[in-house]
């Protein structure tokens, strides 16, 4: 046990430093020359992440005069919305689970782009040599998931859906770097996770899932958002973005194969789960509507009634309309 908490707060001061200089050196930029995008990106399948690796991104904003300066890789949403919060970062990636936590801490920051959850991107699973054949067998069962996001979702959604109580299952709070050593290691019997965590686990650990995001009724969409302050003063761009993000989902989706491949060379994973990536039900992104925010709003409350979250967020509060440049 000893060890493993030295390990995590070894990386834990690594990655502040590391995040601290280089945050500096983009508020100065910012400083210097406000047409400077800071966007964060994570080590994930999404349309922002292939749009700065194909340079859409930045094709798509420099007719305008930005230029982009790329963040990360941030492993979830909430160090994300940590470097966002300061005014480090402008734009960002997440869940809609992680997004329910932070909208309760009042994070400032509003939603502009929606992309309901992928059918088998994510999920709940054990080790391969684990005696666990389904949800109920975790109970007493330590399963690692990331406090107030798309792993304490998963894991709570999964067991209501079986009539467990979410006491029964003893709950690891770890980020994904930390939950892929301990499940790698046997500390864990489980883990809730999303791609690429998902895949990566069950290529490398042959881990089994136990069930994916539409065995459960997940409601944990892709979320893209921006700053308050940059949304306020840049709205021509964010609009610019959207439509670069669009485009880049169609292209990805279109190409899946050629799409996780980059994905994978950059991310240094190997062929085999490229080619399981490739096969995954695709995420269609668009605007934030009327249904986006019920569809917020409910994994919110469930996330209260479930007492992961303290209260529910008026979730209106943090969305965007791109196409009529205010709040949806």
């Amino acid at each position: 046990m000893s060890a493993g908490i030295t390990r995590a707060r070894f990386a834990g001061t690594v990655a502040a430093a590391a995040v601290t200089a280089a945050f500096g050196i983009g508020t100065r930029a910012r400083a210097a020359d406000p047409k400077v995008i800071r966007i964060g990106y994570l080590p994930s399948l999404t349309p922002l992440n292939f749009g700065r690796l194909r340079g859409t991104l930045a094709a798509a904003v420099a007719p305008h005069g930005y230029t982009i300066q790329w963040a990360g890789p941030f492993a979830a949403f909430a160090p994300a919305v940590e470097a966002l919060t300061p005014g480090s970062i402008d734009i960002t990636v997440g869940s809609a689970t992680s997004a329910a936590s932070a909208m309760v801490a009042k994070a400032p920051f509003r939603i502009f782009q929606y992309a309901p959850p992928s059918a088998n991107g994510e999920g709940v699973f054990v080790r391969n040599d684990s005696t666990v054949t389904s949800i109920p067998g975790l109970i007493g069962k330590r399963v690692a998931v990331n406090r107030g996001g798309t792993g304490e979702y998963l894991l709570a959604l999964a067991l209501q859906k079986h009539g467990i109580t979410y006491d029964k299952v003893e709950r690891v709070y770890l980020g994904p770097a930390d939950a892929a050593y301990a499940f790698s290691s046997g500390a864990v019997e489980g883990w809730a996770a999303w791609d690429p965590y998902l895949a990566v686990a069950e290529v490398r650990d042959k881990a089994r899932v136990l069930a994916l995001s539409h065995d459960i009724g997940s409601e944990n969409a892709t979320i893209v958002v921006g700053r308050n302050a940059f949304i306020d003063e840049n709205p021509e761009i964010v609009k610019v973005i959207y439509d670069a993000l669009i485009a880049e989902n169609k292209w990805d989706n279109a190409n899946t194969v050629t799409a996780t491949t980059l994905w994978a060379a950059d991310s240094k994973q190997d062929a085999a789960t490229s080619a399981l990536l490739a096969k995954r039900v695709p995420f269609v992104y668009g605007p934030v509507t009327t249904a986006t925010v019920a569809s917020l709003t409910h994994v919110a409350q469930w996330f209260a009634d479930q007492k992961i979250i303290p209260a529910v967020p008026d979730v209106t509060a943090f969305v965007y309309d791109v196409h009529r440049g205010k709040r949806a």
